[in-house]
């Protein structure tokens, strides 16, 4: 979680934006272990194209960001 809020406050550092990088991380840490699961026992709507838009769409919304809406194709 710690990296995680590093991240954001990385991120939210190079945007001018003021964010909770601790709460931020927690937050993304909870919906990535979260959607990990969805995906593990096969819950219906959650792929993991879905699970990575979901939390890109967090993510951003956290710093202010549009967001794509897309997954990172890989």
């Amino acid at each position: 979680v710690c990296y995680l809020g590093r991240l954001i406050a990385a991120v939210a550092a190079e945007q001018g934006r003021e964010v909770d990088a601790a709460a931020a991380g927690r937050g993304l840490a909870a919906m990535l272990e979260g959607v990990w699961v969805h995906c593990i026992i096969g819950v219906e709507g959650v792929s993991v194209h879905e699970a990575e838009r979901l939390c890109l769409d967090y993510a951003a919304r956290l710093l202010g960001l549009e967001s794509s809406g897309e997954a990172i194709s890989g």
